[in-house]
């Protein structure tokens, strides 16, 4: 459990492919009102079954191709009060795969390009009612589902730049529920783009 601030980008003498919090088959919590700010390539990591659950402010910066939270097999939680900011290229807020749950009901920025809020693989991906996720950068998404994810959006999704999309859906199937709202803001972007590459099955 983090219950004070942190700035990791201070400490010149950690490598970058360290970790701020990983857990196990565990639990991981950030509290409300307590900031990490972090220029790892992965800040907090939830492995084998574990539950990772941000209430404060993960700041990412300084590090291209970064991860807010990693979940391998394990479930994460942007909470309410929760925010997570994707501040270099190629970045993730939220990355899960092996059938990770992956849940927004907070606020994920990126700034850069080719980054996504929500990616999962093989895994679910709910941003609900209430839930933003803001893309400012050319080529991203706000969640991005591969290799037969479940995609659910509820809350709202912006993607500011061009070459987006709100929701980018890659052999994944996709409801966009009742009050959820996709807005794409510049060039050629799209709410929901959907690829099906893997032959249905008989």
């Amino acid at each position: 459990m983090v219950n004070d601030n942190f700035d990791m980008s201070t400490y010149t003498d950690i490598d970058k492919t360290a970790q701020f919090l990983v857990s196990d088959q565990g639990t991981a919590t950030i509290n409300a009102s307590k900031t990490i700010k972090t220029n790892l390539k992965t800040t907090v990591s939830g492995l084998s079954g574990a539950n990772v659950t941000n209430k404060g402010t993960i700041e990412m910066a300084g590090t291209d191709e970064s991860e807010g939270i990693y979940l391998k097999g394990s479930t994460g939680t942007n909470e309410t009060s929760g925010k997570i900011s994707v501040g270099e290229n190629q970045s993730i807020g939220i990355y899960g795969i092996e059938t990770s749950a992956l849940t927004n009901k907070g606020t994920i920025e990126t700034e850069k390009e080719k980054s996504v809020g929500m990616l999962g693989n093989t895994s679910t991906i709910d941003n609900v009612s209430g839930g933003t996720i803001e893309t400012k950068g050319e080529k991203s998404a706000g969640i991005y589902g591969t290799n037969e994810s479940t995609i659910t959006n509820e809350g709202t999704i912006t993607a500011k730049k061009t070459g987006s999309a709100g929701i980018y859906a890659d052999d994944s199937q996709v409801t966009n529920k009742t009050g959820g709202i996709i807005d794409t803001e510049e060039g050629k972007s799209a709410g929901i783009y959907a690829i099906f590459l893997k032959r249905q099955k008989y």
